[in-house]
């Protein structure tokens, strides 16, 4: 588990991006905040 925190205002949008190296397609990977998944918008497997 690896945990982020940075204070943001309220209503204030944001997005993740999130780099892996040497991530194999088998690996399990989810991303949750607050304890609710996110839903992945776009996979670029390079």
């Amino acid at each position: 588990m690896l945990t982020i925190w940075e204070p943001l205002g309220f209503g204030t949008a944001a997005r993740l991006r999130l780099v892996l190296f040497q991530h194999f397609e088998s690996d399990e990977v989810t991303v949750q905040l607050n304890g609710t998944a996110l839903k992945q918008d776009v996979v670029d497997p390079q």
